[in-house]
């Protein structure tokens, strides 16, 4: 799968060794060929628990794919945070969430913000939002999640490649 929970804290260095290569072909976001779909938030998802400071981010890692589903638990009261770990050069990450929750990476060079908590017009009946980024470069990256009053976070991800 393309969660991890672990224990150790990110230590700042790359593991990535260039041996998972993937095929450049553009991916679509939604609806995808591959059968992943961003506006079906019923679908099978991954129950993860959401760790509450950005110092346990490293708790949990994500790494977006060909099109994941996740289950993010929280406590009501807290923000959460998460590690995305961005395994390919000149990649476009895209995260979907619902109402109520906002996603927000570190600054770094390495990317270039896409849009932010844009509605996705083709997904009107599960009141999804999009979010993207460029990224430029391989790499882990802190991302912050609010969601006032709310335990039970639903995430879709996906990297679509630059042609």
């Amino acid at each position: 799968d393309t969660a991890e929970n672990t224990t150790n804290d990110t230590d700042g260095t790359n593991d990535t060794d260039g041996t998972n290569d993937t095929d450049e072909a553009t991916q679509e976001d939604t609806p995808s060929e591959d059968g992943w779909d961003a506006c079906d938030t019923a679908a099978e998802a991954q129950v993860l628990s959401l760790p509450s400071s950005e110092s346990e981010a490293g708790q949990l890692v994500i790494i977006p794919e060909e099109g994941d589903t996740y289950i993010l638990n929280k406590d009501a009261s807290n923000d959460g945070w998460f590690i995305l770990e961005v395994s390919e050069w000149m990649c476009d990450i895209e995260l979907y969430t619902q109402a109520g929750v906002t996603l927000t990476i570190e600054d770094s060079p390495n990317y270039d913000l896409g849009v932010i908590s844009e509605p996705v017009s083709e997904c009107e009946d599960s009141d999804v939002f999009k979010n993207s980024w460029t990224f430029h470069g391989w790499g882990s990256y802190v991302v912050h999640v609010q969601a006032e009053n709310q335990t039970d976070l639903w995430l879709g991800s996906i990297m679509v490649f630059n042609k």
